[in-house]
């Protein structure tokens, strides 16, 4: 039997806020100067607004219908930067990491950026 659409819209709504917790020490503001988050020779940052997450910063594995496609839940939460994207409960790898500061999803592996490519320029 289906969920009434409303129903849906909510449970959607429930499963998202949950990839956007933030630690209460931790407030998303534009242009606060966060230390670079150093991984496999390179620094993590968002592709789509540069927000760089904190070894505190924390996602969580649940359902997640567009972009991944994943329908499984283990409310595992970790940084998923510390397992390149892999979650330590249930071992999903995921394709996909949605960004805490501006909601907007990228490829997990677009976060990487090596040193040599990032001249500053």
């Amino acid at each position: 039997m289906k969920r009434p659409l409303l129903t849906r819209s909510f449970l959607l709504g429930v499963v998202f806020s949950l990839f956007q917790k933030t630690d209460a020490g931790q407030t998303a503001r534009p242009g606060a100067v966060e230390a670079p988050a150093k991984k496999r020779g390179g620094r993590i940052r968002c592709p789509e607004c540069d927000w760089r997450p904190r070894a505190s910063s924390r996602w969580f594995c649940a359902a997640c219908p567009a972009p991944e496609g994943f329908f499984g839940v283990c409310d595992t939460e970790w940084n998923t930067f510390d397992t390149h994207g892999v979650c330590p409960g249930c071992g999903h790898a995921w394709r996909w990491t949605v960004c805490l500061h501006c909601s907007k999803w990228s490829l997990h592996e677009d976060w990487y950026v090596r040193e040599d490519d990032d001249t500053g320029s």
